[in-house]
């Protein structure tokens, strides 16, 4: 669980830091896929507890 933790605080700060720029063509998609990669880290963390 520690390891996942750090990750997703590693990827928001890189996430932060850089500049990327999502075409608006995009959001909504986007949207979905940070949605579902949410859902699958936190599945993980609570199968793993």
């Amino acid at each position: 669980m520690l390891w996942a933790v750090i990750g997703i605080l590693v990827g928001i700060i890189i996430g932060i830091n850089t500049s990327v720029s999502i075409p608006l063509e995009y959001i909504k998609y986007t949207a979905v896929v940070i949605v579902g990669i949410l859902d699958s880290l936190l599945g993980a963390i609570r199968a793993e507890a």
